[in-house]
């Protein structure tokens, strides 16, 4: 979904095709040279240490997510620095007056400050070899997190959620492909925290079905309600998400051009108008549904009204049953005597009226 992130041209995101093309066409050229034992070739041209692709896991670090830093979940449209955002990222890897992709690469990888590996590298190459880092990935991307603090995040892929992205060969992925499989990044849940790769899997499996996956069914087969679900455009979560609403309790929102939840940031002047139109969309969505019963009671019910409120009408309806039955009796109370009732031989036929 990365590779799509680089093709979204509206909503401030500044991408093309041409600019996930040349993306695609500079790691192109790395992976044929790996393909082909030439790992001086990428060395030299990237102006790496000797012997610094020498290894498998260095060559993962390297390229399976890129050469450079390439936001797609993190992606924010305002930021300030040099290629930090699509937009700036492909205004590098368009301009051809740079030179030829891998050129573009290399001049990218300068802007943005790396030496050997990208940030997502070195923070791969650390959890499959289990050793510690000073990097963590959080919603912003990767970040310097405080020594004492864990990997908190990928114990959470471990446990709950998997969320491993590789780049295969049958995907379109515009990286180094095949270097890595899933396997290969959950492999430091063993060295971490002592969970196997078929841990991983069945906590992937159990956190499925505690959710419902794509489907949110509860264990009676039942969609549940008041719960929204939206989704940015370029955030690779999203392929993930649900997209189309399971019922009208549950609706899904697409924002155009967004980041994972980049309505939950501060607001800023210059914002995306598709996130302050979404913004708007689930504050709205969220104050109707506060409006409503949303507990498990109210399933079953379409009426929307509460417990207490159904309380209340059956109370009232009772205190008016009740007056006018007292009503009546002190009616009849006062009524004069009646006839008494006719005989038999008097009785009146009601046939043929």
């Amino acid at each position: 979904h990365v590779t799509y992130a680089y093709t979204v041209s509206d909503s401030q995101v500044g991408g093309s095709s041409a600019c996930r093309d040349a993306i695609r066409a500079g790691h192109a050229w790395i992976e044929s040279s790996f393909q082909a034992g030439n790992l001086t070739a990428v060395t030299e041209r990237f102006g790496l240490p000797a012997g610094g692709l020498e290894k498998p896991d260095q060559r993962i670090a390297f390229a399976a997510s890129g050469v450079a830093n390439f936001p797609a979940q993190e992606n924010d449209p305002l930021c300030a620095e040099e290629a930090c955002n699509i937009a700036k990222v492909c205004h590098v890897m368009t301009n051809k007056s740079l030179g030829d992709e891998v050129t573009r690469l290399v001049h990218l990888r300068k802007l943005q400050n790396i030496s050997l590996f990208p940030q997502v590298g070195q923070l791969h190459l650390a959890r499959s070899r289990g050793e510690a880092s000073s990097l963590a990935l959080g919603l912003q991307g990767v970040y310097q997190k405080e020594a004492e603090l864990p990997d908190f995040w990928f114990y959470q892929t471990c446990k709950e959620f998997g969320f491993y992205q590789t780049c295969l060969g049958h995907g379109g992925c515009m990286f180094v492909r095949d270097l890595a499989n899933a396997s290969f990044y959950a492999d430091g849940c063993m060295k971490q925290f002592n969970i196997s790769l078929e841990d991983v899997q069945n906590n992937i499996d159990a956190t499925n079905y505690h959710y419902g996956g794509l489907e949110p069914l509860d264990d009676k087969g039942q969609l549940g309600r008041c719960v929204m679900f939206p989704n940015g455009q370029v955030d690779p979560w999203s392929i993930q998400g649900i997209l189309q609403a399971p019922s009208k309790d549950l609706p899904a929102l697409m924002v155009p051009g967004a980041s994972h939840h980049a309505w939950t940031w501060p607001s800023r002047p210059g914002d995306q108008e598709s996130v302050m139109t979404a913004r708007t969309s689930i504050r709205q969505q969220a104050e109707a549904f506060l409006r409503r019963d949303c507990s498990e009671d109210g399933l079953d019910r379409k009426d929307g009204k509460t417990p207490l409120l159904r309380w209340v009408l059956v109370g009232a309806a009772a205190l008016l049953l009740a007056a006018v039955a007292a009503a009546c009796l002190v009616r009849r109370c006062r009524r004069p005597r009646r006839s008494p009732p006719l005989l038999p031989s008097q009785t009146l036929s009601l046939q043929n009226r």
